[in-house]
């Protein structure tokens, strides 16, 4: 697969890693933000990579199916709480963590 993210300035990401996920759930702006930016429509999606918020809870990282009015410039990225997306453990044993994100607890590679 592969990815354009207008949000990390073009980053190509070419892995990714296919979950069941709740439909109709909410995409935010940061890891335990409040800023809505996307919808995820459907029951199974696509994620790239993780992080932990500051609410220690873990986050995935994708592109929603549909943006919210307003938040065009996002084109559709950001973070979907781990509760949402159907996995044995979280974070996702094979998946990476978010090299893009400053802080928060990281596991052992």
């Amino acid at each position: 697969m592969r990815h354009v993210d207008a949000r990390r300035a073009g980053h190509i990401w070419r892995t990714d890693y296919v979950c069941p996920n709740s439909p109709g759930v909410a995409l935010y702006d940061e890891p335990g933000g409040t800023r809505k930016i996307a919808v995820m429509e459907t029951g199974r999606s696509w994620f790239t990579c993780w992080t932990s918020g500051a609410d220690a809870r873990v986050w995935y990282y994708t592109r929603g199916d549909r943006s919210e009015p307003g938040t065009e410039a996002w084109d559709g990225w950001g973070f979907v709480a781990a509760e949402h997306v159907a996995l044995p453990a979280h974070p996702a044993p094979s998946m990476p963590d978010c090299w893009f994100m400053p802080d928060g607890p990281r596991r052992s590679p």
